[in-house]
């Protein structure tokens, strides 16, 4: 699946990257729909029910009436927050992360200072590909596995988006 994405990326997104940000994400958003129905045509439309253990499906705080918060939620939460934590001080106090705001900030600069931002651009996308992997691991447990799962949060979250300002990308 990386490689695909990495394909998908060098040939498709990397042509846009000096464009307009609305046409990647336009083409973003059309191709999470394609892979959708791929792997829909490939395995079908059913999901696959995701078990949680017995053990992390009883609540954190059992005494607790009014805050009603399972173990696995719990987990959920602590990871997202240590993943979030980690992209945080990955952009803010390393070299790759001060690579990556300057390559947001001014790509031609980057690039006049010897830095393959090509290289650069696939790499952040790479981490982009594993952190919505991991989310979607994470959300299996309350939503299952299927090949709609993701569905649901690809409009709000181009609404969203799109009221946020689309300037705000590039």
């Amino acid at each position: 699946m990386a490689l695909l994405l990495a394909l998908l990326e060098a040939f498709l997104l990397r042509p846009l990257y000096a464009r307009d940000p609305l046409e990647s994400l336009l083409l973003t958003f059309g191709l999470a729909l394609v892979l959708e129905e791929a792997v829909r045509a490939i395995f079908g439309p059913v999901g696959v029910p995701f078990h949680i253990p017995e053990e992390l499906s009883a609540p954190l705080f059992p005494d607790t009436p009014f805050f009603f918060l399972t173990r696995y939620r719990a987990f959920v939460l602590g990871v997202a927050a240590l993943a979030g934590l980690l992209v945080f001080l990955l952009l803010r106090f390393t070299a790759l992360g001060l690579y990556l705001r300057a390559g947001a900030q001014d790509r031609e600069m980057l690039s006049a200072l010897g830095t393959d931002v090509r290289r650069l651009y696939t790499l952040a996308f790479a981490l982009g590909v594993y952190l919505s992997g991991l989310a979607g691991v994470l959300a299996a447990g309350q939503l299952g596995l299927s090949p709609t799962m993701g569905t649901g949060l690809l409009m709000p979250s181009f609404v969203a988006l799109i009221l946020g300002g689309v300037g705000s990308l590039g």
